[in-house]
């Protein structure tokens, strides 16, 4: 995707640099993904308990807060891991430092990414009494558009931050 947004000039050879990059990232990315299971297991541990304590603060929201911090930053993970050569943490802390740094640019990804996830969806609900199978289809579809157009906005705001960044 990052040779696709046009801004690097390289040309695209799609199956072979496919084949090296995942054959050169596999390792990285395998522990990349058991981080993310762990994360998303314990927060959703974190949601189940947190929902039945009383405190002063609803804990909840601490936990939506660090999921949104922790997404931005996953947009930075896999540009990163392919352009530079870093170890598991340098790649997440830098990853965070420019979410961080970039909140406000990471945030808008962010909620265009939800709106365009939610927009299938909610698209099945505006158009009653259409046959199951159009709809299927049109789901189908439209979620292979959509995480597409999404890991497309993803790659050109990441280019675009780094390029800021590590110049």
């Amino acid at each position: 995707m990052r040779c696709m947004t046009a801004m690097r000039g390289e040309p695209l050879w799609l199956w072979s640099d496919y084949n090296g990059f995942l054959i050169k990232n596999m390792k990285q990315g395998f522990i990349v993904a058991v981080i993310d299971l762990a994360f998303f297991f314990l927060l959703l541990t974190g949601y189940l308990v947190y929902g039945r304590i009383n405190l002063f603060i609803d804990l909840r929201i601490v936990l939506t807060v660090i999921l949104a911090l922790y997404v931005m930053a996953h947009m930075y993970i896999y540009p990163m891991m392919v352009k530079y050569d870093l170890s598991i943490g340098a790649l997440y802390r830098n990853a965070f430092i420019i979410a961080v740094g970039k909140l406000p640019q990471s945030a808008l990804v962010l909620l265009i990414w939800l709106f365009m996830a939610a927009f299938p969806i909610l698209a099945v609900y505006i158009a009653p009494g259409v046959a199951v199978f159009r709809i299927m289809i049109y789901l189908l579809l439209a979620l292979i558009f959509t995480f597409s157009f999404m890991t497309l906005i993803a790659a050109v705001n990441a280019r675009t931050q780094m390029n800021k960044v590590f110049k």
